[in-house]
C-alpha cells in the first residue's frame, strides 16, 4: 500500500528549515523557508530567506554558492566568519542578495539566529520566524516574519517594532522571472506562466527593481537574467514597520 507523501516538513539543526507544498503536481506550489544563522560551516547571511516554486519554475530564487577557488585566488579569506570578514563582501554570501530583510543597510549579525517559532501544515499552512537576532535591531526591538500558503499563492508578512524613528528596513528578493512593474507591485513571467507580487506597507515605502548583473565586485560571479526586487520602508514616530508581500498565481 502506498503512503502519501508529506506536504509539510520542519527540520531542526544548525540551519532549521520549514517546507510547505500544495501537492506534487506540476502546477502545485512549493514554499521553502530557512532560519538559522550565518556563522555555521559554509553559511550565508540568508536567515529568513525563502524560495517559491510553481509550474516547474522557481519564482523566488536563491543564487547559491560561488566556487571557492575563484574567490580564494583573489585573496578572500572565505573561512574568516568574523562580522567584518571579507567573506561577507561576496555578492552571493551576504544578506543583500537573499530573500530576506536588511536593517539600516547593514549586514546580518553573523551570530544572530533566526528561530522557527511555529510551523503548521494544512489547513493552516503557516510558519512564523523570529528575525530580531540576525537583523541586529536596537535592544528590545522585535521582528517576526510570517508565511501563509494557500492554493493559489503565498502571503508573507513582516512586523518590526521597537525601532528608532527614521530607521529603515529593506525587503528584498531575487528572481529569474521577467519582471514588469505594476501598480503596487510587479508582474512576474516564467516559461509562459505568470504570477503577481503585491508589495505594501502603511509606512513610507519606496519600491524598485534592478538587474543583478553586473554584481558588486569584479571577483563576484555573474548572475545573468536575475533581477532584484526591493521595498525600502522607513519607521515613523512609533518605531514600527509592517510589510506585506502577496504572491499570486495568474496562469
Amino acid at each position: 500500500e502506498s503512503v502519501p507523501l508529506p506536504l509539510h516538513f520542519v527540520g531542526a539543526g544548525h540551519s532549521p528549515v520549514a517546507l510547505h507544498r500544495t501537492g506534487y503536481g506540476k502546477d502545485d506550489l512549493f514554499l521553502g523557508i530557512k532560519a538559522g544563522e550565518a556563522k555555521v560551516a559554509h553559511g550565508h547571511m540568508d536567515a529568513g530567506s525563502f524560495v517559491i516554486d510553481r509550474g516547474g519554475h522557481r519564482w523566488a530564487s536563491d543564487l547559491g554558492l560561488q566556487g571557492y577557488h575563484s574567490l580564494e585566488q583573489r585573496g578572500i579569506a572565505l573561512f574568516d566568519m568574523a562580522q567584518e570578514g571579507r567573506r561577507w563582501s561576496v555578492f552571493r554570501l551576504n544578506n543583500f542578495t537573499h530573500n530576506t530583510l536588511t536593517y539600516n543597510g547593514g549586514l546580518h549579525r553573523v551570530d544572530g539566529k533566526a528561530v522557527i517559532v511555529s510551523s503548521n501544515g494544512a489547513p493552516e499552512n503557516e510558519t512564523r520566524l523570529d528575525m530580531a537576532a540576525p537583523l541586529g535591531l536596537p535592544e528590545g526591538a522585535t521582528a517576526t516574519r510570517d508565511f501563509k500558503m494557500d492554493g493559489s499563492g503565498v502571503t508573507l508578512s513582516d512586523s518590526i517594532a521597537g525601532l528608532r524613528p527614521g530607521d529603515g528596513i529593506t525587503w528584498h528578493m531575487i528572481t529569474h522571472a521577467e519582471v514588469e512593474e505594476r501598480e503596487g507591485g510587479y508582474d512576474l513571467g516564467l516559461g509562459g506562466k505568470r504570477m503577481t507580487l503585491a508589495l505594501s506597507s502603511p509606512q513610507k515605502a519606496t519600491m524598485k527593481a534592478a538587474h543583478a548583473d553586473p554584481p558588486t565586485s569584479d571577483f563576484d560571479q555573474p548572475n545573468p537574467g536575475m533581477t532584484r526586487i526591493f521595498l525600502e520602508v522607513v519607521a515613523g514616530e512609533d518605531g514600527k514597520i509592517e510589510i506585506d508581500a502577496v504572491f499570486r498565481a495568474v496562469d
